[in-house]
Parts: structure tokens; sequence; C-alpha cells
């Protein structure tokens, strides 16, 4: 459960320059509400965006690992007052289903306030056909989808060949919702004037 090193430089040099979350990896060997309160302590000071809990590690876990994530979950939601939709929860389909089987469906329908950054790594990581794409229970689709297996940085158009390859599932509308708040918009160029004179759109008063 250690901060990675690079964190703090990252995270203050893409403020305002990229949109920004933040991501804890769940270790099942530490006690749920102690990464909770490592992780809020870490970011409180300059949150951005949505906290997402990374729950997929298998050292350690057991069958009713899934109590400790709602320790997780529900300890993040009282230290930082944020809303369920702004703590997610990142997984794959066959880890998630193999180790909330013990819970009832009642149980397992409450992670569903969280929305669901997957795992998967569909034939076209570009142009996925999320029609396809198996979600596991209680969600029926994922707001981020993580496509890209082996890592295709270089195709994507980055320098890092082991960048992780990830795809809004949605619109701009609900990205917004999210990422840009902190982000300035970008101010449109003004268009060069064609003979001197400055084509005026009309508007209707």
């Amino acid at each position: 459960m250690n901060e990675d090193v690079d964190f703090q430089i990252n995270w203050t040099n893409s403020r305002g320059i990229l949109p920004r979350f933040t991501y804890h990896a769940f270790d099942n060997t530490i006690p749920a509400k102690d990464q909770a309160r490592k992780y809020w302590n870490i970011i409180k000071a300059d949150r951005d965006g949505p906290c997402v809990g990374d729950l997929e590690k298998r050292e350690g876990i057991h069958a009713l690992i899934w109590k400790s994530w709602y320790e997780y979950l529900t300890e993040l939601q009282m230290l930082s007052g944020l809303s369920s939709p702004w703590i997610w929860i990142y997984t794959n389909f066959y880890f998630w289903e193999e180790f909330t089987m013990s819970a009832t469906d009642a149980q397992r329908e409450w992670f569903e306030q969280f929305p669901l950054w997957l795992a998967s790594y569909p034939q076209d990581p570009f142009f996925p056909n999320y029609a396809a794409i198996r979600v596991p229970r209680p969600w029926t689709q994922c707001v981020l989808l993580q496509s890209g297996m082996p890592a295709i940085g270089i195709e994507a158009g980055v320098e890092s060949k082991e960048i992780d390859y990830n795809q809004w599932n949605g619109d701009e509308q609900s990205f917004a919702k999210y990422f840009t708040g902190s982000i300035p918009p970008i101010e449109p160029e003004p268009e060069e004037p064609m003979n001197g004179v400055i084509d005026v759109p009309e508007r209707n008063i």
C-alpha cells in the first residue's frame, strides 16, 4: 500500500491540462478501512475527478473478500463525503463474478451504485463491440472500458509502449460531468477575415 513515487509530481503537473482522477489498488492482506484512510489522506488536499478502487488482486484473497470491499467503500464514502457516482470500481468480469459468488443478490446489488471501470480486451481495442462485452453483475454497462491488451501505446499515438488504453462509454456531456470541471475551456481561434470583412452570424433576439 505504497504511494507511487511519481504521483505527486505527475498529479501537480497535469492540473488544468489533462482530465484527472485517482486510483488505488486494493490490497487483500491489509485492513480495508486502513486502506481507505490512507488513500483519502493522500488525495484530500487536491482531489479531482472520481476516486477509483481497483479490485482485481488475487494475493491473499478469500471467498468473503467482497465484505472487505464493502468496508473499504463505505469508509471512503464517510471520509470523503462523496456520493457514490464519484467513487468507482475497477475490475474484470471473471474476477468479480468469482469473488462475489457468496454474496446474495441484494448484497451484490449494493455495489451497483458505484460506476464500473471494466477491464475487458476485445478483438478490436479501438472499436470494441460494447454489446458483446460481458459485464459482471450487478452492472449492465461500464462507464470506462480498458480495452488495450497487450499495451497499445504506440498504436494509440503516444510515446509510452506500456500505457493502458481506455475508452469512455458515453457522450461528451457524461464525460464532462466527471472530468472537465477543473480544465480551462479551449477558446476557439478567431477566423481570419476575408477581404477585411468579418462574417457575424445573425442572432434571433
